[in-house]
């Protein structure tokens, strides 16, 4: 997304922040979150608009960037 701007761009969260989980947990629980949101999408467990709201949260709270989590988020 942000590739052609900067240099961090695509690059994992590699030092603990006061935001976010370590960075040693993000390629685990960012499995673990796709696997629920694949999981609540084939079963429609969720509304739509719940399952973004579910994603969208999660997603923030890894915080698995340097930089751009909000945006890439929203």
């Amino acid at each position: 997304m942000f590739g052609d701007v900067w240099k961090w761009a695509g690059t994992l969260r590699r030092r603990i922040t006061n935001i976010g989980v370590d960075p040693s947990q993000i390629v685990i629980q960012s499995r673990l979150l796709f696997d629920d949101t694949r999981f609540w999408h084939r079963e429609s467990v969720l509304s739509a608009d719940e399952l973004a709201s579910r994603l969208h949260s999660r997603l923030v709270s890894i915080h698995p960037f340097p930089n751009g989590n909000g945006r890439s988020t929203r």
